[in-house]
């Protein structure tokens, strides 16, 4: 039903009960006019008590309106807060993983040369060892002796030079192991600091917009008080004027509920328009973080490729450059995804922002043309709430980007590590065999 039809509803509603009032009336006067009188005045002196209570119910008194507008101000503060210690708690946990993945691949690092160096030298000295027993092996003609003088001379030869290559190969792998090490603790360095800076950034952009959307709040809730007392004092003064003075105050009303609008449009745009900016800031924050995670990677399988090119054939070069494009193409596919899954989140806020929009001009359009002194209070009441709902929308919706986007960099960080088991456990099966 429209809200016209509505009020004339009720109006043949209170008709009825009149007429039906009246016609008790006129039956239980049975001839006696003084007490039919009496009777019909006292009567009248009810409806009219019963009409005052019903006016005084429907009058919404100012500090429940304040009231309301405190709790919407501590809810959003509140909220605001959780918003920040849950964005604080997701860029903790991506340093911690960025810490422990520099950590493993150290290991793994160490591990790899040390078991490279150890094959590499056990491959040597047992081509070595097959040399010298072909070499030792007597012929059927030639005599003793002179065979076995001849190969002690080259067995010693053989040991002096292996135990030489042995003792340059590892002080060459110590070195470079000790260089690449310091070489990651240095880029991790730097990262954690680059991420401190930005989470600092963001924690002082966070608490800025916070003060603006507080002050700009209280601004607009000092406004709607002045505002509705103007009106009260306009109507007060229309009753009491002649009428053409009356007819010139309803003009200027119309216009200071047409700039009321105006002005409580403008604020609620303008908080949207800074949630919207504080949403893009935090993806922004998780976008970066992804994409530093990813640098990390790929510079750590970087240096182990380089560490590992020493010992290694063409075979085994055209095998890790296959790897290595397998997982290029998973990062770019895992980083399309979450571009497409935060353009959908961008979307769906922005739909429910005009949503919201119509919703409150079809509260402006209904107020404005049935207006009166009290429904400018439900008027702002339904602004608030409004408002209200629009911050813990936008709330769920930070929060639930947060969770996918960490998921994803579990998931992508998984899948790395997973690759570089296989690309070091391979390269150790080919380097051995």
């Amino acid at each position: 039903m429209e809200p016209r039809q509505v009020l004339y509803y009720h109006r043949r509603r209170r008709r009825r009960r009149r007429r039906r009032r009246r016609r008790r009336r006129r039956i239980s006067s049975s001839g006696l006019l003084s007490s039919s009188f009496h009777h019909s005045h006292n009567n009248h002196q009810q409806h009219h008590h019963h009409r005052g209570q019903h006016h005084q119910h429907t009058v919404i008194t100012p500090p429940n309106n304040n009231n309301n507008l405190i709790f919407f101000i501590i809810t959003f503060i509140t909220v605001i807060i959780i918003i920040v210690i849950i964005h604080i708690i997701v860029i903790v946990i991506v340093i911690i993983i960025i810490i422990i993945i520099i950590i493993i691949t150290i290991v793994i690092v160490i591990v790899v040369v040390v078991i490279n160096t150890i094959k590499f030298n056990d491959i040597l000295s047992s081509k070595a060892f097959l040399a010298i027993t072909i070499r030792t092996t007597p012929s059927p003609t030639a005599p003793l002796s002179k065979n076995n003088n001849n190969n002690n001379n080259n067995n010693n030869s053989n040991n002096n030079n292996n135990s030489n290559n042995n003792s340059t190969a590892t002080t060459e792998t110590i070195k470079n192991v000790a260089i690449i090490i310091i070489i990651i603790i240095i880029i991790t360095i730097i990262i954690i600091i680059i991420i401190i800076i930005i989470i600092i950034t963001i924690t002082i952009i966070i608490i800025i917009t916070t003060i603006i959307i507080i002050i700009i709040i209280i601004f607009a809730i000092i406004i709607i008080i002045i505002i509705i007392i103007l009106i009260i004092m306009i109507i007060i003064i229309t009753i009491t004027i002649i009428i053409t003075i009356i007819i010139i105050m309803i003009i200027i009303i119309t216009i200071i509920i047409i700039i009321i609008i105006i002005i409580t449009l403008i604020i609620i745009i303008i908080i949207i328009i800074i949630i919207i900016i504080t949403i893009i800031i935090l993806l922004l924050i998780n976008i970066t973080t992804t994409i530093i995670i990813i640098i990390i990677i790929i510079i750590i399988i970087i240096t182990i490729i380089i560490i590992l090119l020493i010992n290694i054939t063409t075979t085994t070069i055209i095998i890790i450059i296959i790897i290595i494009i397998i997982i290029l193409i998973i990062i770019i596919i895992t980083i399309i995804i979450i571009i497409i899954i935060i353009i959908i989140i961008i979307i769906i806020t922005i739909m429910i922002m005009i949503n919201i929009i119509i919703f409150i001009i079809n509260i402006i359009i209904i107020t404005t043309t049935y207006c009166s002194c009290f429904t400018y209070t439900t008027y702002f009441i339904s602004v608030v709430t409004v408002v209200t709902v629009v911050v813990i929308v936008i709330i769920i919706m930070i929060i639930i980007i947060t969770i996918i986007v960490v998921i994803i960099i579990i998931i992508i960080i998984i899948i790395i590590i997973i690759i570089i088991i296989i690309i070091i456990t391979s390269i150790i099966i080919i380097t051995s065999s």
